[in-house]
């Protein structure tokens, strides 16, 4: 808005940026920029809450309330993204409307400054500006607690600090720990590994447990552990049968598909066990036998292909045999 003031026949000129006109163009830009906005939101909330719907049980009306409360809670985490944009858009959409009245002709033909027409574009990006700071800054981590705390939604439950939070690697004073932490309280590991190496960093034991659990003075609880050596050594033996003198592909091939197979059955049996398929017994110790059987299998060959036999014994160097 420009004021104009008369003094003694000359006309002085002011910048009035509350003025009539800078209202009426603010106004406009935020009507089209909040338009914008919930057509925005409403196409991404439809994706973000359409695949969480099978996460709500109960009644209707308890699953209608709680898909209700969670779209209130993702607005202030899916819209700081597109208050830009939609502010860029709600801009465009305005000036294009007052093109097509002849509004902004009128305003070219009254000789308004084309700076002084900046000046409602300037107070609406400083109006979303501040909006965008309280919703990233505020709302948002509010709404997230929120969602943690009643573990609501896809996000309350990928951000629960209580459950596993993925597989970490721990370097250990001999070796290395794979787990899945469960911050609790109490905290807990879960699918753990144990790698242990010996003074000269060789891998020389590896110790799995479902469950880990502390209990003082730095040591821990493996539940449900497996001393897993025999795959160890069917890697090795097997190794030493296919890999003796080159590498090549059907025999890399045969060695992976052994092991998958030994990992697999070793898998397959203990949930057997779990399910009652068969007893405790033999799920926890069916496929380790059957492990330590295919490794004595496996390096009997190997001693019969060097002519050993059953004898524990280096075999016989090229000086040995021809001085015999």
């Amino acid at each position: 808005m420009i004021l104009i003031k008369s003094q003694g026949g000359a006309r002085a000129v002011y910048l009035a940026p509350w003025g009539l006109y800078s209202r009426y163009i603010l106004g406009a830009y935020l009507r089209h920029i909040m338009m914008v906005s919930a057509a925005l939101m409403t196409i991404a909330l439809t994706i973000d809450l359409w695949p969480q719907v099978g996460l709500f049980s109960g009644g209707p009306l308890h699953v209608v309330w709680d898909i209700a409360r969670l779209t209130l809670l993702r607005l202030p985490d899916l819209l700081p993204p597109f208050i830009p944009f939609a502010t860029f858009l709600g801009v465009v959409w305005s000036e294009s409307a007052l093109t097509e009245s002849r509004e902004r002709l009128l305003i070219w033909n009254s000789g308004r400054s084309p700076i002084f027409c900046l000046v409602p574009a300037l107070m609406a990006g400083l109006v979303m500006a501040v909006a965008l700071f309280v919703v990233d800054a505020w709302a948002r981590p509010a709404a997230i607690d929120v969602q943690i705390d009643e573990r609501l939604g896809r996000e309350g439950i990928r951000l629960d600090r209580a459950q596993s939070g993925g597989n970490h690697w721990i370097a250990l004073p001999d070796g290395l720990l794979r787990a899945e932490i469960e911050y609790g309280p109490p905290l807990k590991l879960h699918n753990v590994t144990v790698y242990k190496m010996d003074s000269n960093g060789h891998l020389f034991e590896v110790d799995t447990a479902a469950t880990a659990l502390p209990f003082g003075g730095g040591n821990w609880r493996l539940e449900q552990g497996r001393f897993t050596c025999a795959m160890a050594l069917l890697g090795a033996a097997l190794s030493m049968i296919y890999f003796a003198y080159q590498t090549g592909w059907l025999a890399l091939v045969t060695v992976l598909l052994a092991g998958y197979l030994a990992h697999f059955s070793s898998k397959a049996f203990s949930l057997m066990g779990e399910f009652g398929y068969i007893a405790p017994f033999l799920a926890g110790w069916l496929a380790p036998l059957l492990l330590i059987a295919a490794v004595l299998r496996a390096l009997f060959v190997i001693q019969k292909s060097r002519g050993l036999g059953a004898r524990l014994v280096d075999t016989p160097n090229y000086t040995d045999a021809t001085s015999g």
